[in-house]
């Protein structure tokens, strides 16, 4: 009985911990602000975001321009203002994986074309 016990008790730590370390590896993404610093390029390479830190970006491209801002995640927006200007451009973050994020209103446009622009974490 005593056997069984130890057996039980510890197939049920081994799931208990594996479930953890995939649940941890499942939520490392774009929320993530220590994941998210660092290059991401666009999926035609032709836009890249450099999240420095947790508040400041530096952005180039042809569609996205050129600039520095600083920057803040609400809920699943991603809000970037120009430094000492309180003007601010909301961004839908519409999806995000493990190394992929989908940004909407990236590119001025007449309200009848898809302006959201996919991105690539660099490793």
């Amino acid at each position: 009985m005593k056997n069984r016990l130890v057996a039980l008790t510890s197939l049920l730590a081994i799931a208990f911990f594996s479930s953890c370390d995939k649940e941890g590896e499942m939520d490392i993404n774009f929320y993530d602000s220590d994941f998210r610093n660092g290059l991401w390029i666009s999926t035609d390479q032709r836009d890249t975001l450099h999240f420095v830190d947790n508040s400041n970006l530096s952005v180039s491209g042809d569609f996205a321009g050129n600039g520095e801002f600083v920057y803040r995640i609400e809920r699943n927006m991603l809000v970037l203002a120009i430094p000492d200007l309180s003007r601010e451009t909301n961004h839908p973050i519409l999806s995000a994986d493990k190394s992929k994020v989908v940004l909407g209103n990236m590119i001025i446009t007449n309200g009848f074309v898809n302006n959201s622009r996919t991105f690539l974490k660099e490793d």
